[in-house]
């Protein structure tokens, strides 16, 4: 079939590729959200992944749960990412900058967990659109909020992804 000669094209091409670049130096290759990826080319990265031969390919893929959906990448070696809890929470937002001994400072690592579910990203774009709203402000000194009220208003206007 003209599709199944396709893909084993693809399939042999990006073998042919990562062998040639892996020959000259080691190679790490990131495929990101791999459970969006459309049918055909879950299974063309399934083919590579069985048969990239050269230990000096570092193939990466990352997915989110359920892992099972995956076909063929579920028997890869797996490493799963917890979730923040309030502590990771309140950790990465006082890495990014100190938070002030005020009371609303105090609440907001337990507010950022209620509303991004303790995932990273979320947490990261929700800290975004509380400075693009004016509900907090990063200075040189650390967070600032001069409506600690809205804080909680902007949280709860609902989920970002």
């Amino acid at each position: 079939a003209e599709g199944a000669n396709a893909e084993r094209r693809r399939v042999s091409a990006l073998l042919d590729l990562l062998r040639a670049v892996s020959d000259e130096r080691p190679l790490a290759l990131l495929v990101d959200d791999i459970h969006w990826a459309d049918d055909e080319s879950r299974r063309v990265l399934d083919a590579v992944t069985a048969r990239v031969e050269s230990g000096r390919v570092l193939l990466v893929l990352s997915a989110r749960p359920p892992v099972e959906t995956l076909g063929g990448f579920a028997a890869l070696q797996r490493i799963e990412l917890q979730h923040f809890d309030a502590a990771r929470v309140a950790e990465f937002v006082s890495r990014v900058g100190p938070l002030p001994a005020d009371g609303w400072a105090a609440e907001l690592p337990v507010h950022l967990l209620g509303a991004s579910r303790g995932l990273p990203l979320t947490l990261i774009e929700l800290l975004q659109r509380l400075v693009d709203t004016g509900a907090l402000a990063l200075t040189d000194t650390g967070w600032t909020s001069t409506a600690p009220r809205r804080i909680g208003e902007v949280l709860r206007e609902g989920m970002v992804l």
